[in-house]
């Protein structure tokens, strides 16, 4: 078990590499703004270091715990390793159900395969998903590279109730929270519940307005309710790009255009070429591989003329010759 004085010298050898951290925060941060922008999925992005005395009152508590991780000398080593949340990003979407795309486009965002690493539904009423990630690409800077950062994915309402019932339960100041306080916590998660709840029916009735409007599309973001209103479930992968790519190749480009494309018809043929290949597609890149046999002419010039590094849907269109 951890001394007070051993947490003092672990404090003291994290505060030299603060700013190193803080620096890995800010780096997932800015790749995270790029990629939530080309995915037209709008989000609200935070990164930090942990605090000192956050620190120190995480390892007291691991501590009393009997943790076996939180041993002195592997956290004097490397304590990144053993705390992985020193260095946090924190992605917050509106509607709950984004939750796991958000998280997606965080493992994507950073080659990451498989599902999150936690998914978390505590009886605390704590809800977010977690992605850890390892800072080892070779675009990272020397100065952070092998650090390894935090993204903690939730819904507004969601993070509401998180950080207060979080300081209500860990920083007690040395007061121990009452029953009226607990009672209040609780009727805290209920609104938060239902808040997120009001948020899903707002999304579904503006999406409903916008199917049944004859306006035309002008926004990657209007172009994502549009799809998922027919998907029925949130989608993933470069929304940005589809946009350009159905607004310069659909005129003009409207909800009904686009039931006109008939997409989920699209998107299931472009999955049987994208399992051809040796990636995996996203549902933009099945859709656009669903509809080169229509478009790849006027998609493959658009594709030619994007700057910066290729990403999967940019490979999909302009290895498509002779789809």
């Amino acid at each position: 078990m951890l001394s007070e004085d051993q947490i003092g010298r672990v404090i003291e050898a994290y505060r030299l590499q603060m700013a190193r951290y803080e620096a890995a925060a800010k780096f997932v941060e800015q790749r995270l703004r790029r990629e939530f922008r080309a995915a037209a999925l709008p989000v609200l992005l935070s990164s930090r270091a942990k605090h000192p005395e956050d620190l120190r009152e995480k390892l007291r508590r691991r501590a009393i715990e009997g943790d076996p991780r939180f041993e002195l000398e592997p956290l004097l080593n490397d304590v990144n390793q053993v705390v992985t949340d020193v260095a946090g990003c924190r992605v917050i979407v509106y509607d709950p159900r984004l939750e796991m795309p958000a998280a997606l486009v965080v493992q994507r965002a950073f080659g990451l395969d498989g599902i999150p690493d936690e998914v978390h539904r505590k009886p605390s009423g704590y809800r977010a998903t977690h992605v850890l990630v390892p800072l080892a690409q070779a675009d990272t800077e020397l100065s952070i590279r092998g650090a390894i950062c935090e993204v903690q994915v939730t819904s507004i309402a969601s993070h509401v109730f998180n950080e207060i019932e979080h300081d209500i339960r860990y920083k007690t100041k040395n007061v121990a929270a009452g029953a009226r306080v607990h009672r209040t916590l609780e009727d805290l998660q209920h609104a938060s519940r239902v808040l997120d709840r009001v948020v899903e029916w707002l999304q579904d009735e503006r999406a409903r307005e916008i199917d049944r409007s004859k306006k035309t599309i002008d926004s990657a973001e209007t172009l994502r309710f549009v799809i998922e209103r027919i998907f029925e479930r949130p989608i993933t992968g470069e929304v940005e790009k589809l946009f350009r790519l159905l607004q310069r190749s659909t005129d003009p480009l409207t909800a009904h255009a686009i039931e006109k494309l008939d997409l989920l018809q699209a998107a299931h043929r472009g999955a049987e070429r994208g399992s051809s290949r040796n990636y995996r597609p996203d549902d933009v890149v099945e859709i656009v591989l669903g509809l080169l046999d229509r478009f790849q002419e006027e998609f493959r010039a658009i594709a030619s003329s994007w700057r910066g590094p290729q990403t999967l849907l940019k490979r999909a269109i302009m290895e498509s010759e002779g789809s």
